[in-house]
């Protein structure tokens, strides 16, 4: 009975491992712009520490004073992403908060809209309006103002 060298097969398999871990990692994220309406607020800039006071409703105002509506986009990646890029928590943990706000009777999640093309019309139609979509929705809107651009 002939016995086979498993070297040659274990650093072909290591080799493959290798491999795939190298090219999910370099994969890039999707960049995600939060917006607002560029008539009102033209030259606005937001910090990712703003950004996540706003949708988190610990801020009720912009940076500059003027009240503030945030929007999410319906669950989903890029909603996932952007709060986890802003306010560090998981879509399980966002759950958590904001049943705790609710039954503390302290707040409401921020209105909804389907997808990015209905956050970008909302805040068109409304100056107090702060949302976020994927970058590649903005492109050449000039209705809108990119604030601020996550990954």
């Amino acid at each position: 009975m002939k016995l086979i060298n498993a070297r040659p097969m274990m650093r072909w398999a290591f080799k493959l491992a290798l491999g795939c871990l190298l090219s999910v990692s370099m994969v890039a994220k999707a960049e995600i712009s939060v917006i607002v309406n560029s008539a009102a607020h033209p030259d606005l800039t937001l910090t990712t520490s703003e950004a996540s006071k706003i949708f988190l409703l610990k801020s009720k105002k912009f940076p500059s004073g003027g009240k503030v509506v945030p929007i999410d986009l319906a669950a989903g990646d890029t909603k996932d992403a952007f709060y986890q890029a802003t306010t560090k928590k998981s879509s399980q943990q966002l759950k958590s908060y904001w049943s705790r706000l609710i039954f503390t009777g302290k707040g409401q999640p921020p209105k909804e809209e389907p997808n990015a093309a209905a956050v970008i019309a909302y805040v068109e139609a409304n100056p107090d309006a702060v949302g976020y979509v994927p970058s590649e929705a903005v492109a050449g809107n000039s209705a809108v103002h990119v604030a601020l651009t996550v990954q």
